[in-house]
């Protein structure tokens, strides 16, 4: 099923032009959509209670030998929910330390009634989306959140890049049914644009050094997004990347024009440390200036991938909000997320 979902159809490319990046790395966006009879009392920011709930019941579906850890098992190399979940570095021909988990977790706007999420899978992980479809139904019937409150899978829709969303599952009907999606591919940057406007609607975690950055310089951005590319590409995908150090180097003549961001601490409840983890971030609205073109596509990209530590539970989210240059471009309204009220955060100005 995978397959008709989206393909990966572009080989990598000598140097790096506007469709380097097209077919490196398959990508599929599905929501999932929940409702529920009774009021429903979650946290403001629901990215670790999706992921957490939808772990729980991918693991009880999945995991044969009910192991409470998955280093050290015999079936881990063949496991789905290793492969999701707890993806090892040791498998054949990893040459990193640590895997990054091959989806990110959006979790969209909930009321007292209901609640949805998006999931975004990446290259080899979309073959496991039949898996994750009744994994979602196992979920709705385990509860949602700490007080496992009662919801009910209402329906499931695969978002295309360029098409109307598609329903491929509805409670009403109870069929699954089949759905084509074009692949992703970059759209060519605003002609002459020199400053682009970055939203960062997630807390968002990128490490200068030893330390969090709170406004971290275009190359900083730029060999992050690389870094996690490189990670998914080479883990999950079945394409060669084009070299990016080039456009590394290239990023350090882009400037930092503009920063409107502050920092926001939420917390999320680890079963396997059994504490809460405080997960900060900043959040707001960056500007960048210099020639951008060439990093277009890379941007573009970063939209899907998310950026920094905690995608999978959507950190690290951004939206380009603006693209100014010969031409102007609004490239769609952004919305930051408000988080934690209820969660233990905090919000502060950026240093």
């Amino acid at each position: 099923m995978g397959r008709n979902l989206v393909s990966a159809v572009a080989a990598a490319k000598p140097g790096f032009d506007q469709s380097s990046l097209d077919g490196v790395l398959a990508i599929a966006r599905f929501r999932f959509l929940f409702e529920s009879q009774a009021p429903l009392r979650l946290p403001r920011y629901l990215g670790s209670t999706w992921r957490g709930a939808l772990a729980s019941a991918f693991r009880q579906l999945t995991c044969v030998a009910r192991r409470k850890e998955c280093p050290g098992c015999a079936i881990r190399p063949c496991c789905p929910y290793a492969f999701l979940f707890a993806p090892s570095p040791d498998r054949p021909g990893s040459r990193f330390q640590e895997l990054p988990r091959p989806f990110v977790i959006e979790p969209q706007a909930a009321s007292a009634s209901s609640a949805s999420y998006d999931l975004l899978l990446f290259g080899a992980a979309v073959r496991y989306f039949p898996y994750l479809v009744v994994a979602n139904q196992e979920m709705a019937q385990r509860g949602l959140g700490a007080a496992r409150q009662s919801v009910a899978l209402d329906r499931m829709l695969a978002l295309a890049f360029d098409d109307e969303p598609q329903e491929l599952w509805s409670r009403a009907t109870g069929m699954l049914k089949p759905c084509s999606l074009k692949a992703w591919r970059s759209d060519l940057a605003p002609p002459g644009v020199d400053e682009v406007t970055l939203d960062f609607l997630t807390p968002t975690r990128i490490k200068s050094d030893e330390s969090w950055s709170s406004r971290p310089n275009f190359r900083l951005l730029i060999a992050t997004l690389v870094r996690r590319l490189t990670l998914l590409a080479e883990s999950y995908g079945d394409r060669a990347l084009p070299d990016l150090r080039p456009l590394v180097a290239k990023a350090e003549a882009v400037i930092l024009a503009q920063a409107e961001a502050r920092w926001v601490d939420w917390q999320r409840y680890s079963n396997r440390q059994e504490a809460k983890l405080t997960m900060g971030g900043f959040v707001g609205r960056l500007s960048y200036r210099g020639e951008l073109a060439p990093f277009w596509p890379l941007l573009r990209l970063g939209e899907l991938l998310h950026v920094g530590r905690g995608c999978v539970f959507g950190m690290g989210q951004y939206r380009i909000v603006e693209a100014a240059g010969n031409d102007r471009r609004d490239a769609g309204p952004g919305e930051e997320v408000n988080l934690g009220q209820g969660t233990g955060s905090r919000t502060s100005r950026c240093p």
